[in-house]
């Protein structure tokens, strides 16, 4: 069951039971305080279940993953090429010789969209992914873009990890667009996404989107 859905039903079924006793054991005039004081409780049962589901989040983002998008930088940046398409070509290639990495990155795919399905459902903490890791989507569509295009329009499953891309980009446009850095294990130079690049990918993300949903 859906976690939002567990919580409504619990809340639901702590103020019911609660007005139910309050109207059977006061007065009308009194009912209304009981009525708030309910309301109250189903507040602080909600908050809890909204601040566990935002611990649950950070705890999955910064573990594991985090291990395996080092390793992908940095497979990244040494597949080599002159631009971030030449880099993105030869990363794909990359990937179909390679079925542990290739792996790794359908995982944080997955993984990234899972995050967002289960945050969809929550309203104090929605946006979480979008506002703390704007940058982790974005540097992981720069990296798989050719392998997501190939993909993409035959699995479907990767919609839900777009949309992230997209809120992304337009989260970090709102604070102001600055090239983002691709950082490799050391030896390797970082590879540098510019505010041109990132205004291209809105579009690009955009487009595949909107061919996996026909």
């Amino acid at each position: 069951m859906r976690p939002i859905v567990a919580g409504s039903l619990l809340i639901f079924g702590v103020v019911s039971t609660g007005l139910v006793i309050t109207w059977f054991a006061f007065d009308y005039g009194h009912a209304w305080a009981g009525v708030v004081a309910e309301l109250v409780i189903a507040c602080v049962i909600y908050y809890e279940l909204e601040e566990e589901r935002a611990s649950r989040f950070l705890s999955e983002v910064l573990g594991k993953p985090y291990e395996d998008r080092e390793e992908i930088y940095h497979e990244y940046i040494t597949a080599g090429g002159h631009n971030l398409e030449e880099r993105a070509e030869n990363f794909r290639n990359k990937l179909w010789h390679n079925g542990k990495l290739r792996q790794k990155c359908d995982l944080q795919l997955a993984h990234f969209g899972r995050l967002h399905y289960m945050l969809r459902w929550s309203i104090l903490h929605r946006n979480l992914l979008v506002q703390w890791f704007p940058h982790v989507p974005i540097r992981l569509w720069v990296m798989l873009s050719a392998y997501l295009k190939e993909v993409a329009p035959y699995r479907g499953e990767e919609n839900e990890f777009m949309q992230i891309v997209l809120q992304s980009l337009a989260f970090v446009e709102k604070k102001g667009l600055k090239p983002i850095r691709i950082f490799p294990r050391e030896g390797h130079e970082a590879v540098e996404v510019s505010v041109d690049d990132l205004r291209r990918l809105k579009t690009d993300v955009a487009n595949l989107l909107q061919t996996t949903r026909l």
